[in-house]
Parts: C-alpha cells; sequence; structure tokens
C-alpha cells in the first residue's frame, strides 16, 4: 500500500510540474516564431516539436501544452514544407515530396486538435 501511494504520488507530482512549465513551453515557442535565419529554424523546430510531444505523453490532460503542438506543427507545416513546394512548384517539379511532408505535418497537427 505504501509503494503503491509513493508511486501515485511521483505521477501526480510530475504532472504538477509539467503542467506548472506549460506556460513556459508555450512562451517560447511563441519566441520561435521571431527566428530571423529560416535555415535555422527549419532545422531546430524538428526536435522542439518532438521534445514537446514526449512531454505531452506523459500528460494528455495538459490542454495548453496540446495548443502549442498544434500550432507548432501547423505552423511549422506552413513554414518550411509548403515553402520548399512553391519552389518546386515554381520550377515546374511533379509529385512534390515537399507538398507530402506538408499534408503529413498538418495530419499530425489536425489528429492533436
Amino acid at each position: 500500500l505504501l509503494s503503491s501511494l509513493l508511486l501515485s504520488g511521483c505521477g501526480s507530482i510530475q504532472r504538477m510540474a509539467l503542467r506548472s512549465a506549460s506556460p513556459m513551453f508555450a512562451e517560447g515557442s511563441n519566441k520561435l516564431t521571431l527566428e530571423r535565419n529560416w535555415d535555422f529554424f527549419r532545422e531546430s523546430a524538428p526536435g522542439n516539436l518532438k521534445f514537446l510531444e514526449m512531454i505531452y505523453l506523459q500528460d494528455p490532460e495538459n490542454l495548453p501544452l496540446l495548443a502549442t503542438l498544434i500550432k507548432g506543427y501547423a505552423g511549422y507545416a506552413f513554414a518550411v514544407p509548403e515553402t520548399l513546394a512553391y519552389g518546386d512548384d515554381l520550377a515546374g517539379v511533379e509529385g512534390s515530396i515537399h507538398r507530402s511532408n506538408a499534408v503529413e505535418l498538418y495530419t499530425r497537427a489536425f489528429d492533436y486538435g
């Protein structure tokens, strides 16, 4: 009984810590939109999104973190794969992999939503 209380207490403490850090993650993701170097954004945003995704999986009832994930995946899809797909469209490339990547990321955002 004592060990089960300790284990359940650790989980609730962990969730409480994650929920108290959620505003920090949301504010940090908003600051990511101010990045001026597109290449740096393109390379760094997926790692940040996966980090937020792993944290969200620890506390799936965390709505501020969920909103951050949805905005993050949709924003990244718009900023990176769609930009690259537009370049493919201008160059006349058929069947752009970037377009399918954008659809995949939008779908991930939609699935979280």
